[in-house]
């Protein structure tokens, strides 16, 4: 009996010493396989060139207009673009630069260019290679004995931080501020970093060096016109459309053969008589355009030549100011209003727009009587609105007024096209924020030269932060690194090691 029940006893031992063994292996083996996937899947996505953007402002991806461009490069397959970045790229991803700038930023949107075959993406740090800029461009300064003073002066105004976008003979250089927006903190008087704009600059400069020719656009100086500085914003992102921009004096000079578009931003005297004829021929047998932003004048000057160009367009301005009624005025200011754009014309394709109008004439349509353009009200004021006369300050009666129309010309052997506003102060730099005006011109300028580029490009606009961002130096860069591949798996194997000591009695 006693050895029967030792021999049974003997057979619980041993049946419980395999349960043990088996459940303790299994927990090993799973402890083991959980730690192994965890380090092989950390290894592995950071080895992989792929990036999961969760921010809602999408600020480590890029649109769907330069995805198209750079698959157009790829497709075509005969340009290559490289990209030197002045930056130490470990120092960048880790964002270790004494600046405002998030440079980590840089690295993630610039990434995404260099995974395409067009694309070639090169990091060097100046400190280290202080002759890099001149080794990229040096080509470029001298050519068959001439120098070429724009790629000379890229040179001397290249710095840290700055990208040099280079595609044969043709370079371009983003600066480090270029590629960040701003805003300007009124209560204390600075500016400060409120979003990221890479995409938009580095898609401009591919353009610039990628086309074969870029139609050119002159800003008129020669009439008191406003001086091109005061339009830094709107000529950045005409060139970032891919046109070329330049001022012509047109009391010494005649319209360039090139021209594609010419730009009146506030005249204060009239057209010559040879100007006027000029433009007449140009618009008449060369497919010109222009854009004629005709501010106030209190001294009231007379404009008819100005206005004979207009008339072939089926539009006259006139020496006046609209003033809106006080219920759409701004801050009490009946010159100052906010205002809807009209679906025709050059505004043809655009939905309903709320602008804002400030300080402009009134245009008005007329019908030149033998059917040779077509003229359209862009935008109006409510039917409460009444002008002021320049000179005398007589008060006109309430009704609608337009204070910018687009017009077309049939009258020559070519169509020609203009845009003519009451005031070119709603597209000035300190108006671009907050104030669709100016991409609302830009769309009109595309109307008017109807172009193959990538005109779509004004549409990629800078990307504002609107959620909490964390930066990490490097040391805490390594410290996260050996929490995720060291300390997360011991902590995961301390745990299966608990569970088989509890379970090792059953």
């Amino acid at each position: 009996m006693k050895n029967a029940n030792e021999q049974k006893e003997k057979r619980h031992l041993s049946d419980k010493t395999k349960r043990t063994f088996k459940f303790g292996t299994n927990a090993i083996v799973l402890t083991i396989v959980v730690v192994v996937v965890a380090v092989l899947f950390t290894v592995l996505m950071e080895k992989l060139p792929m990036t999961l953007d969760f921010t809602s402002e999408k600020l480590y991806s890029i649109s769907d207009i330069s995805k198209n461009m750079l698959d157009k490069l790829e497709k075509d397959g005969n340009k290559k673009v490289e990209m030197t970045v002045l930056l130490d790229r470990t120092k960048a991803e880790s964002n270790a630069y004494s600046t405002d700038y998030d440079i980590s930023n840089v690295v993630k949107v610039l990434d995404i260019y260099d995974r395409y075959d067009c694309i070639d993406v090169k990091y060097v740090d100046p400190n280290k290679n202080p002759s890099v800029v001149t080794d990229v461009l040096g080509a470029l300064i001298e050519k068959d004995g001439v120098i070429n003073t724009q790629i000379s002066t890229l040179v001397s105004d290249c710095g840290e931080g700055d990208v040099i976008v280079k595609c044969g003979d043709k370079a371009k250089i983003v600066s480090i501020s270029e590629m960040f927006a701003t805003k300007a903190d009124t209560t204390y008087g600075f500016d400060y970093v409120s979003g990221v704009q890479v995409e938009t600059v580095i898609t401009a400069a591919v353009l610039h060096v990628t086309q074969e020719s870029a139609p050119a656009i002159y800003f008129s100086t020669g009439y008191g016109e406003r001086s091109m500085s005061k339009f830094s914003v709107l000529t950045f992102d005409l060139e970032f459309m891919g046109y070329s921009v330049s001022e012509i004096d047109l009391t010494k000079e005649s319209v360039p053969s090139d021209a594609a578009i010419l730009f009146f931003m506030g005249p204060k005297q009239d057209l010559s008589a040879r100007a006027t004829e000029q433009l007449e021929e140009w618009f008449a047998n060369s497919r010109g355009s222009a854009v004629f932003m005709m501010d106030t004048d209190n001294a009231g000057t007379d404009l008819p030549n100005f206005n004979y160009i207009f008339n072939l367009f089926g539009l006259r301005i006139n020496n006046d100011i609209v003033k809106e009624a006080s219920s759409k005025s701004i801050a009490g200011n009946t010159y100052a209003f906010k205002t809807t754009t009209i679906t025709q014309g050059a505004f043809g394709t655009i939905p309903n727009t709320e602008v804002t109008v400030e300080n402009s004439r009134s245009i008005s349509l007329v019908d030149d009587g033998i059917q040779r353009c077509d003229s359209y009200p862009l935008v109006q004021t409510t039917r409460d609105a009444k002008t002021i006369s320049i000179p005398g300050g007589k008060e006109s009666g309430e009704s609608i007024q337009t204070v910018m129309a687009s017009g077309e010309y049939f009258g020559g052997t070519t169509e020609a096209k203009i845009i003519l506003s009451g005031s070119s102060e709603n597209v000035v730099d300190h108006y671009q924020y907050g104030n669709r005006m100016s991409g609302l011109l830009l769309k009109a300028v595309n109307w008017m030269y109807e172009s193959t580029l990538e005109n779509e490009a004004t549409e990629i606009d800078a990307k504002i932060y609107n959620t909490t961002t964390v930066s990490v130096t490097e040391k805490q860069s390594r410290w996260i690194a050996i929490g995720c591949i060291i300390v997360y798996p011991l902590i995961i194997l301390s745990c299966g090691l608990v569970v088989w000591l509890k379970r090792r009695h059953l």
